[in-house]
């Protein structure tokens, strides 16, 4: 019983990480829109955004996509 409690509770942090990844894509949304530029120094995605800052509606669509599919994995696990 042990093992699968410990299990279990490794599955949970793994959630917990796939919510902050789920919020770092928000992030890195605002940071291709350019909105706010400190926004845009969090994560990898916000720097992407930073050299990015054309209006690109191509780019914005990964982007999105990741963060919807993030969010979505966070919502299922909760």
């Amino acid at each position: 019983m042990r093992i699968e409690i410990i299990e279990i509770i490794e599955i949970i942090e793994i959630v917990e990480i796939v919510e902050i990844v789920g919020i770092v894509g928000i992030v890195g949304i605002v940071g291709i829109v350019g909105i706010v530029g400190i926004v845009e120094i969090v994560g990898i995605v916000g720097i992407v955004g930073r050299s990015r800052r054309l209006p690109q509606h191509p780019t914005l669509v990964p982007h999105s996509t990741a963060n919807s599919a993030a969010s979505t994995v966070s919502a299922v696990a909760s």
